[in-house]
């Protein structure tokens, strides 16, 4: 009977463990994916993207990844270029073409965060 026992527990051990090992699937968006602003922290005040009036929504902060390896960072009617450095999965680094401001940019989920390495700027996009 212990044996039986001790059979029936090693089986299941090997099952649990099996279980663990299956694909773990991502619900992270891609960095690729089309973004839209929500909140925007400047010198510690957040505005939420809806505050701002129709005629000011042309100056909000836009990011166009067209893959993983360049982006574009629209604000102010300004663009600036720059080139991605990934870090892991689901973080970045942006360095821009015209100045020397980096921006951190990481991916939880439908939500991507991006942060100036001098801590003056977050904006927050989330993706459909």
């Amino acid at each position: 009977m212990k044996k039986r026992l001790f059979l029936v527990c090693c089986v299941l051990c090997m099952v649990l463990g099996l279980c663990a090992c299956g694909d773990k699937k991502s619900s992270d968006a891609a960095i690729t994916s089309t973004w839209k602003v929500t909140e925007i922290t400047t010198n510690g005040e957040t505005r939420r993207a809806e505050d701002f009036t129709s005629d000011a929504k042309d100056i909000l902060p836009a990011i166009t990844c067209s893959d993983e390896s360049s982006c574009v960072f629209s604000v102010n009617g300004k663009s600036h270029n720059g080139k991605l450095e990934k870090i892991s999965d689901n973080h970045y680094t942006i360095i821009y073409d015209d100045t020397d401001v980096t921006m951190d940019a990481q991916i939880n989920g439908k939500v991507l965060t991006v942060e100036s390495s001098n801590g003056t700027v977050k904006v927050v996009f989330e993706t459909e």
